[in-house]
């Protein structure tokens, strides 16, 4: 069925907001003005504890009032599932007692952002309770308290609060009733608070001498930024001169903001990117693609169609002390790197140096209150000149040469946003490319190319297969995944995921896929995968429901847990790497450039030297955001710029033709259907069928991504009986080649193996062999055109005949006439190695075996022998 979405909407009905909560509808959970019975409080609280998909929960104009019914919702922040960011209770009749059930919540709550208490009847005793409870919390940004009964008791209490919290941003007091001594103490509260952004104190009972006390409370503060102060007392004839000095020591702080992104840009500083890349595998039709959906919180849809090749996406973590969503960034988005980078760089020196500069305040501290006497000075009239105000140049983020030119300088300083300023301190969220790799078997050679180790695998099965008494097949694939990731990423995590969750009638089929799935994998033997503690039992995968969403939030936050130690997630890079990679991608149309032309691009990004050049390059192939394959010189000669577009390249010659076909009626015009149909049958390409396919926006690029196809042996020549074609292996569909001879037959000699029971023989490992026996062939005089299938393959070498065969965990290999058994095995022990260091990597592991009298005795021990 189809995903429900009401996004930000007003939701009237008690009945279908309930419904909406217990079904993990995303959705603004909105019952405002609608006095709500506590029966149904109750039933709210019980399918939040589920929820993973309410994000804002607007109680407000309800009514709410009384201890049992204010527990609800101390409930709900304390016990309920921890996607919810907002919770809005405003205009209620919480009062005291409902204000301290919350601020019980509030010890234990570390994901809850904003919180609206306003209009509530708190007083001294209910806010001074709220107060104490925030002391320790680290994840509420915002508190709204206006038009309550707080006065300086609440608001003194409040202030030492605000001394010692490290989150709260946004404090909303107006329309109270505090006065100079609540103003003194929030003042000098200031003189040691460094998170404290906006402070509204309009319309409350302070006079001259309690607002003249922020002059001193702002002298040594660098980080507030707004302060309201309208409507109250004050109204004696220096007010002028007063919030004047104010507003000015206010702006200095804007401008130290802005002057500290300023420096950055400027300089070559060098921070934490926090980038990981996010590998999502597992069979076709097992909700890859919708899982990647329900990561990016995009609406399920049952009419997505499967991925083609790779699909990749780029992400951005979008919150910072608890990040629970991730943002999709849109194309051209190397100058949103750099100035999101940049942003974070000059906050982390300006908030570390406002710390820094905060001054000692132990004198004040024993009398709780502003000097007095410089209070007096304040409100007799003192010039603004004479005022100290810290100039901005005192925060010293060191620069190291300029890099940005001054153009691009201009236009990231326009891109200058406060409040991405003020949410970038501290984020330690991790950002991640997302790849997601086709199912279908005939991608998996194409994968090899694009496997890494610098990320975290996302292995995703359907619970139902698993479940099932014939789940052969499912487990088949899940162990094919774990040991390629294995072979290719042995110090990557991997996170299975269970999709179909809500297919699952009881919690208990959850537990039984659970014992299925050890008994595949078994315990201990892949030390990679992440457990799931999430559960009461601890689970070896993530149960997930795409079409509610249930199970998400888990799975985010254990893949950001899974890197956020890697050393290279943590890697300090330079500013002119992120700039570099924006000159890389700065034309949309360029796909890819020579290695030479990246060293010029380096030069003008202050990279002279090429070693540093080439480390750039393999970090951001490492993250996903180019492709930079090293194995020979030819592949290091080319830099793909859009990896997108090269997975798609490829993705139209290699695929699935039952799953993505062509267009039929424009491939029957250009008179290549048989050819088209041979392809796909035998794997033999014409150049005029590969130009078809490649025609259009690739039609100059056809030469360029056949000697790709040519380098990394996913195709080889075909020159036999005088045409010229490429063969492609892994498209070929028959089972069976010609005149089959079992080379492990009692007729057949020399027989030789490649046994891979110890270790793991990857799909499209005998394709390549193939690919290189073909290449090897077609050079060779007198040489027979192959007769191959998906399994069998029966090569000359001029007049000698080999025959591979690969079956399970092995490639058996017979070599005619006997005399030329030699000279043809270490050929193809050579071409073994070819692939291991071309291709697969140190960690493509086999043994060689050769078979004598009927056994299969070690390569060396035969050797010893003389038997061949």
């Amino acid at each position: 069925m189809a995903e429900r979405v009401r996004s930000r909407r007003h939701i009237r009905d008690v009945a279908a907001l309930i419904e909406d909560l217990e079904d993990n509808v995303e959705a603004e959970c909105s019952l405002m003005n609608n006095f709500v019975p506590a029966k149904d409080l109750k039933k709210i609280r019980d399918a939040m504890k589920s929820n993973t998909a309410c994000r804002f929960l607007k109680m407000s104009m309800n009514s709410i009032q009384g201890n049992s019914v204010t527990e609800i919702f101390s409930d709900i922040l304390r016990f309920g599932n921890s996607s919810l960011l907002r919770l809005d209770l405003e205009s209620n009749l919480l009062q005291d007692e409902g204000a301290g059930n919350i601020a019980k919540a509030l010890r234990y709550n570390n994901t809850l952002t904003h919180l609206n208490l306003s209009s509530n009847g708190i007083g001294d005793k209910g806010a001074s309770v709220l107060a104490s409870s925030l002391k320790t919390n680290t994840s509420l940004t915002h508190l709204q308290l206006w038009r309550n009964r707080i006065s300086d008791v609440g608001a003194v209490n409040i202030a030492e609060m605000v001394k010692v919290n490290k989150a709260i941003t946004h404090l909303i007091l107006w329309k109270n009733n505090i006065a100079d001594e609540g103003a003194k103490g929030l003042a000098l509260a200031l003189m040691s608070n460094t998170s404290l952004h906006r402070l509204d104190l309009h319309a409350n009972k302070i006079s001259a001498d309690g607002v003249a006390a922020f002059i001193d409370g702002l002298e040594n503060n660098f980080t507030l930024m707004y302060l309201t102060l309208t409507e109250n007392v004050f109204t004696v004839g220096n007010q002028l001169s007063i919030t004047s000095t104010i507003k000015n020591l206010l702006d200095r702080n804007k401008n130290l903001a802005e002057n500290a992104y300023r420096n950055v840009l400027k300089g070559n500083g060098s921070g934490r990117w926090s980038r990981s890349k996010l590998m999502v595998i597992g069979q076709a039709k097992a909700g890859k693609t919708a899982t990647v959906r329900s990561l990016l919180s995009l609406p399920f849809n049952p009419e997505w169609n499967s991925t083609e090749g790779i699909e990749i996406n780029i992400t951005q973590a979008e919150t910072a002390a608890t990040v629970l969503k991730w943002k999709k960034l849109e194309e051209h988005r190397t100058s949103n790197f750099i100035s999101e980078f940049c942003t974070q760089l000059a906050a982390v020196a300006y908030y570390d140096e406002a710390e820094r500069q905060t001054a000692p305040v132990s004198k004040k501290e024993k009398n709780n209150q502003p000097d007095e006497d410089q209070v007096k000075k304040r409100t007799m009239g003192v010039d603004v000149k004479e005022v100290p105000v810290r100039d901005s140049r005192e925060i010293d983020i060191r620069e190291t040469g300029t890099v940005l030119p001054e153009k691009v300088q201009e236009d990231l300083l326009m891109k200058f946003d406060e409040l991405l300023f003020l949410n970038s301190r501290g984020k330690n969220g991790v950002s991640f490319t997302i790849w997601d790799y086709g199912g279908q078997e005939v991608f998996y050679t194409l994968h090899h190319l694009f496997l890494t180790s610098y990320g975290v695998y996302l292995l995703v099965f359907d619970m139902q297969q698993l479940a099932k008494e014939d789940c052969e097949n499912a487990q088949k694939y899940i162990l094919f995944w774990l040991n390629s990731v294995s072979l290719h990423a042995p110090d990557a995590p991997i996170l299975i995921v269970g999709t179909m969750m809500d297919q699952l009638k009881k919690r208990r089929d959850i537990y039984n896929v659970n014992e299925k799935l050890m008994e595949v994998i078994g315990s201990g033997r892949y030390s990679q995968i992440v457990d799931n503690t999430s559960e009461e039992k601890q689970l070896m995968f993530f149960p997930l429901s795409n079409i509610s969403g249930r199970g998400i939030d888990n799975i985010r936050k254990s893949l950001e847990n899974a890197v956020k130690d890697k050393d290279y997630v943590n890697q300090s890079i330079p500013l002119k790497w992120l700039y570099f990679l924006h000159l890389l991608q700065k034309s949309p149309d360029l796909k890819r450039i020579f290695l030479s032309d990246a060293y010029l691009i380096g030069r003008k990004a202050g990279i002279t030297r090429t070693e540093e050049v080439n480390d750039c390059l393999e970090l951001f192939h490492n993250l996903g955001l180019i492709v930079y394959l090293t194995a020979t010189q030819n592949l290091r000669n080319v830099v793909a710029l859009d990896p997108q577009w090269l997975a798609s390249a490829l993705g139209r010659v290699i695929r699935d033709v039952k799953v993505h076909n062509v267009d039929e009626e424009r491939l029957k015009e250009s008179g290549l259907s048989e050819e088209y149909k041979a392809l796909y049958t035998s794997g033999v390409a014409t150049i005029d069928l590969l130009e078809y396919l490649w025609g259009g926006d690739l039609s100059d690029e056809t030469d360029y991504l056949l000697d790709l196809m040519l380098t990394t042996l996913l195709a080889s020549r075909w020159n036999f009986n005088g045409s010229s074609k490429i063969l492609i292996p892994c498209l070929i569909s028959s089972v069976r080649s010609r005149k089959s001879v079992k080379p492990r037959s009692k007729g057949a000699k020399s027989v030789f193996m490649f046994d891979f029971s110890d270790s793991f023989l990857p799909i499209g490992i005998f394709e390549r062999l193939v690919c290189i026996c073909v290449a090897y062939s077609s050079r060779q005089d007198g040489s027979r055109e192959p007769e191959l299938s998906k399994t069998e393959s029966r090569i000359w070498f001029g007049s000698h005949m080999m025959f591979l065969e690969q079956q399970d965990n092995s490639i058996f290999v017979s070599i005619q006439p006997q005399e030329c058994a030699n000279l043809c095995l270490e050929i193809l022990r050579s071409m073994m190695r070819k692939l291991k260091t071309d291709i697969m990597g140190e960690n493509f592991k086999w043994r060689e075996m050769l078979q004598i009298e009927g056994e299969f005795i070690s390569y060396e021990e035969a050797k010893s022998r003389e038997t061949w």
